[in-house]
């Protein structure tokens, strides 16, 4: 018998991207936006600290 059962809590999606940053001091945000290009909103992620040949993961979670 198959298994009906569903996760309804699973994004729909996700989103990748990728920064490549000179070492020191940058204020970054990201800006989610609608499928017609407009901002939906905004997070900020404060002042990030690049050190050379580093390699950082940040993750974002939105229910927008």
């Amino acid at each position: 018998q198959a298994d009906l059962r569903a996760w309804l809590t699973l994004p729909d999606r996700v989103l990748i991207g990728r920064a490549v940053l000179e070492p020191g001091s940058h204020d970054l945000q990201v800006q989610f936006t609608s499928d017609g290009g407009a901002v939906v909103t905004t997070k900020e992620l404060g002042p990030i600290e690049a050190q050379a040949g580093e390699i950082r993961f940040v993750i974002l979670h939105t229910l927008q």
